[in-house]
């Protein structure tokens, strides 16, 4: 169910650009102007080879920050633990990245300036999930390491031999 839900904000994002550009052609990489002069004359425009540069790039940096926490995500999974991670910038991170996905969205701008935000966001959240739910796996176990409590107990057992 979580799946479709973020497939279909993943669609109506792109669908989103893709309507409101209709001249942008080929994914949104190419103006009509560019795709005539680039492709179908076979000519070199200066500004429409930095258009389709500039927009190729913005989508490999968006496919490429898909994967970009999947290795922490591994370690928590493969370790069922979150020690370590330190939850006041888990829910910053998730924060900042969120308001970067929304606010170009509410702006209308184009999904390749703000769709690595919105994968990260997206894998942020997952970890915030795995922190909630290893954490309430977890709650039974004593809060404090060994070592303190060993230390705590030796100083009562000094304080009663005096």
């Amino acid at each position: 169910m979580r799946g479709k839900m973020v497939l279909m904000l993943m669609v109506i994002a792109v669908g989103k650009e893709v309507n409101e550009t209709k001249e942008e052609l080929a994914y949104g990489l190419f103006t009509s102007h560019c795709w005539d002069e680039l492709v179908v004359k076979v000519s070199f425009d200066f500004d429409c080879v930095k258009h389709v540069l500039s927009k190729f790039l913005g989508y490999c940096i968006v496919i490429v920050s898909s994967v970009v926490k999947i290795p922490q995500i591994v370690n928590i999974v493969s370790a069922r633990s979150t020690k370590g991670l330190a939850e006041l910038v888990l829910y910053t991170e998730a924060f900042g990245y969120m308001a970067g996905t929304f606010y170009p969205l509410h702006y209308s701008q184009p999904f390749s300036t703000y769709g690595e935000n919105f994968f990260i966001w997206l894998q942020a959240m997952l970890i915030l999930c795995l922190l909630w739910y290893l954490s309430l796996i977890h709650i039974s176990e004593p809060t404090r390491p060994l070592y303190i409590s060993y230390a705590v107990f030796c100083l009562k057992k000094k304080k009663k031999k005096k």
